[in-house]
Formats: structure tokens, sequence, C-alpha cells
């Protein structure tokens, strides 16, 4: 009898513990299914959208890093220029996004490594690990010491030095005209000019002249009415090109301010460059 029970109550436990390990798998295998399946189609979109980005940019700066070694820095330029593009111009809030945001902001700074070499290098193999490009470091390497073996900017004796001498750039330096020069034509209308009896316009003018006067923008000059009313012409038919513009810096004003800092100019002039 004793034999017996304790025949059952090892059946029992036997039958328990399958049962148990059978329920576990089950919970176990559910969760994670239901963590697989967590991503929504919406974010697997958003997903596919920032891989289709850094790829494409991607496929451009490759092609250009094989220009570059080819010793087509023409070509070179123009494949980078192309790869820095296609985050201008897609419709994703590049700055929003973690991953495409460090993608571009080392991507500016490598091509501009490459193109105007200094004694700070640049650092392809981060850029391949943060955008995720693949790049072998055998070409990361032969890209180093071609920047290396380029001629570094140097302190010249006089301006006829520094007119002749080329110090970097993918291409050819050559006169282009200035967009300043289309703003120059630019007639405002009677609205715009109208800041005397704009109680709006008015206020901004004051506030120009505070900010002049206290020097918060880094760089004095001499205030003139006309700055408030092309201020009214963006602010209206302009707002277009103003929005743009802002859009395209927000894109690499953290870098030109660190540059300017560093070569000593008030880094509000970097405005100037939009």
């Amino acid at each position: 009898m004793k034999t017996h029970l304790i025949k059952v109550f090892s059946l029992t436990a036997i039958l328990i513990f399958i049962s148990t390990s059978f329920t576990f798998g089950q919970i176990t295998s559910s969760s994670s299914s239901g963590r697989n399946n967590a991503r929504t189609p919406e974010v697997e979109q958003s997903q596919a959208q920032v891989n289709l980005v850094t790829d494409k940019s991607g496929a451009l700066f490759k092609e250009g890093l094989s220009a570059l070694k080819d010793n087509l820095r023409l070509q070179a330029g123009e494949k980078f220029d192309k790869s820095v593009e296609v985050f201008l111009y897609s419709t994703l809030n590049v700055q929003r996004n973690q991953k495409l945001s460090d993608c571009y902001n080392q991507l500016i700074e490598t091509v501009y490594r490459i193109e105007f070499p200094s004694t700070q290098q640049p650092n392809i193999r981060s850029l391949s690990a943060t955008c995720g490009w693949n790049i072998d470091n055998k070409t990361a390497d032969e890209i180093a010491k071609i920047v290396q073996t380029a001629p570094v900017a140097a302190d010249v004796a006089s301006n006829s030095a520094l007119i002749t001498s080329v110090v970097g750039g993918f291409n050819e330096q050559k006169f282009e005209a200035s967009p300043l020069d289309e703003l120059a034509k630019l007639e405002l209308t009677p609205d715009e000019k109208q800041i005397e009896n704009n109680p709006v316009a008015q206020q901004q003018y004051q506030y120009i002249q505070y900010a002049v006067s206290n020097k918060s923008l880094g760089f004095s000059f001499q205030v003139h009415p006309m700055i408030q009313q092309f201020v009214n012409y963006y602010q209206g038919r302009g707002r277009a090109t103003m929005s743009t513009g802002l859009y395209r810096s927000g894109m690499f004003m953290r870098m030109a301010r660190r540059v300017f800092r560093e070569e000593g100019v008030p880094e509000n002039v970097a405005w100037l460059g939009q």
C-alpha cells in the first residue's frame, strides 16, 4: 500500500511538472510573440523611410570615396554633395530622428574634413558605424592617407600668394553670382515699406535697435528702417523663402557655429551663409 501511494504521488508530480512546463512555454512563447509584434505598421513604415534615406546617401558617399581614390576630385565632390542632399530633400524631419541626425551631422563633418584637410582627420570608420554603411577599414585607411598627403592650410606671406594658392576643395573656385543680386532687384510694396503707422513693425524695429545697442547679436551694425521693411517682406510674401532658408540652415548651423568659434569669428555671422 505504501509503495502504491509513492508511485501515485510520483506520477502526480510528473504530470504537474509536465503541465507547468507546457503552460510556461506557452506564456513565454506568447510574450515573445507579443514583443515581436509590438512594432506597428506605422513604425515599420517610418523605419523603412529612415533606412531608405541612409542607404541612398551611403551609396552616393561610397561612390564619392571611389572617385576620390581614383583622384577624380570633381566627381567625388559631386557625389558627396548628392549624399548630403538626400537628407536635405527628404520629407523626414532629420533632427527629430536620432539615427538620421547623428548620421547627417557626422556626414557633414566628414565631407568637410576630406575637402579641406587639417590636423583633424575625417573619421570614416565612425561615420560608417553610425550610419550602418559597412565601409571596409581598408577603404577608410586609404582615404585617410589621401587626405594626409593633401595640402594643408598654412600661413601665407602675402596676399598674392593667398590668391594664387589653392588649399583643399573638390573643384576650381569660380565666381558665382550671389543670391543677394536677385534680392537687390526686389521691389517692396507700400505696405511692406510702412513702419510708422504699423504698431507691430514699430515694436519689432525697436527690438532690433535694442539688440544692436546691447550687442546681443555678437556683432554691431547701423540700424536702418529698410531692415524692418525686409522683415515685413519675409513675414508676408517672402515667408516661403525664409522658411526654406531656416530649415536648411538648421541642418548645418551647429557645425558652422563651431567652425566660426574655432576661427575666432562671431558665431551669428553664420546666418549670412544660409
